[in-house]
């Protein structure tokens, strides 16, 4: 009995006679298995009721029932495998690992590589990472290249096996859902997210391509000229559209390898392809002739400020085995998004949505590839640093009292320490005289404050009496 809507299955097996084969009715074996499909639908919560019954000419019979197990049949292949539990990552403990977003004090505080001891429950787990002193990479927006010449794509398939054939043979695919986007340092660049194909939308895919090894233009300029007696320096940057680019220009550029520790793929209902770097390394240098190049004009379409790269795949494409294609990744790309160290952009103490999306911040992605049961998963975890802590005072004055006006102590240099900032010396706000009697016998406060660079201030008074209570002599 299924809850949900769902009614009661039919019989799963029935007997006729004896199971154990004596008696008047058929033989039957001794040991059997079965199984039974029930599709849920509705609430996920179901009850099973088992109901035995026997009949035969000896009423005195009984009959055990053992090695009765449910699964989730979740690839639906009609057994109950390993392969039917859903992708997880555990921790060094073997429990759940999270990847929700992690807050941090201070920006020395973001880890710069993935966490140790992570582990997955089936498959083979890769982690990459885009951190670095120039961690402030907030997702930013990719978008399809519109071409001088040919289709809008922003991942480009081209014919099987041979490298680009005509543009009938060739897949375009768009951005889709809610996007691509992207995270960029000096080392690293992810490009993750989804698009449909341009001539069929109902095809939708799931993109995440990862790149590492990063280097200017001109240093990749200089090592492929080192490598090939000054032959190919010049020849090393990816141009069809003849975009009147200077050395300079080019050399100003960033230039990647796909990141060879990690898996790069595009998925989808029936397809799953893997990407790996195109062209192959010359085997007189070692490189591929061109990188993935990111910078002004380094989208190669239309010379616009973005991304271009070609690359390999192999795999199933729409249920299709593909024994090795070729592509281009095509992207016009929004400036990057640096992020803040101060994010509290209202100063309320609290950190919204809007916010959160300010702070510096370091990604990481667990990639999960489980080839034995031909599936997959990626999760990506995204810790952020936000100081709102105050400065502690480190040598603040205590209150005192004096009987003379001419021993009030001088003016003290008043230090705090900030977690994140380090040593800070107040500011001296001024003296006040609260209450007074006369000149010997009063009260004065003497006010400090100090404030890290993102506003987290604390105050200091200091209370000095003046309390003369010593007779003329």
């Amino acid at each position: 009995m299924v809850r949900g809507g769902v009614q009661d299955a039919s019989p799963i097996v029935s007997f006729e006679g004896h199971v154990d084969g004596s008696g008047d009715g058929t033989a039957q074996t001794e040991e059997a298995s079965f199984s039974s499909v029930v599709d849920v639908t509705g609430d996920s919560e179901i009850a099973l009721r088992i109901v035995v019954g026997i009949s035969g000419v000896d009423g005195s019979e009984s009959y055990q029932l053992n090695n009765f197990s449910v699964c989730d049949d979740a690839n639906g292949d009609g057994e109950c495998t390993a392969c039917d539990e859903p992708i997880a990552l555990l921790d060094s403990e073997g429990d759940a690992f999270s990847t929700d977003d992690l807050r941090v004090h201070c920006l020395t505080d973001l880890p710069d590589s993935c966490e140790e001891g992570i582990a997955s429950n089936r498959g083979e787990l890769e982690c990459f990472s885009v951190t670095g002193e120039r961690n402030a990479v907030l997702a930013s927006s990719a978008y399809a290249a519109t071409p001088d010449v040919g289709e809008d794509a922003a991942v480009k398939l081209f014919g099987l096996g041979s490298g680009p054939t005509a543009d009938d043979d060739n897949r375009n695919l768009v951005p889709s859902g809610d996007g691509l986007s992207y995270y960029q340092n000096d080392e690293t660049f992810w490009v993750f997210g989804e698009v449909e194909d341009a001539a069929n939308p109902s095809l939708v895919y799931t993109i995440s391509v990862k790149y590492s090894g990063g280097m200017t233009g001109a240093e990749w300029r200089a090592l492929q000229n080192s490598l090939s007696n000054n032959i190919l320096g010049d020849n090393a940057f990816k141009n069809d559209q003849g975009c009147l680019l200077s050395d300079d220009d080019e050399d100003a550029w960033l230039i990647y390898l796909m990141d060879t520790a990690s898996t790069s793929f595009i998925a989808g209902e029936g397809t799953f392809l893997t990407l790996g770097h195109a062209p192959a390394p010359n085997p007189s240098t070692g490189l591929p002739l061109w990188g993935f190049q990111y910078g002004e004009g380094a989208n190669n379409t239309n010379c616009a400020f973005g991304a271009s790269a070609w690359f390999n795949y192999t795999g199933t494409l729409d249920g299709e085995e593909i024994d090795g294609g070729f592509g281009d990744l095509l992207l016009e790309l929004d400036a990057p998004n640096r992020g803040v160290g101060c994010p509290d952009v209202d100063e309320d103490g609290t950190l919204s949505a809007s916010e959160q999306l300010l702070a510096t911040q370091n990604v990481f992605v667990y990639t999960v590839v489980d080839a034995d049961c031909g599936d997959f998963e990626e999760f990506s975890q995204i810790i952020y640093a936000w100081d709102s802590i105050p400065p502690t005072w480190v040598n603040a004055p205590n209150d005192t009292v004096v009987t003379c006006f001419n021993n009030i102590p001088a003016l003290p240099i008043v230090e705090a320490m900030d977690d994140c900032e380090g040593l800070l010396v107040a500011e001296f706000l001024g003296e006040v005289v609260p209450d007074s009697t006369g000149p010997g016998c009063f009260t004065l406060d003497r006010l400090w404050s100090v404030q890290d660079s993102c506003g987290n201030d604390t105050a200091y008074t200091q209370t000095i009496t003046v309390s003369d209570v010593i007779k003329p002599a």
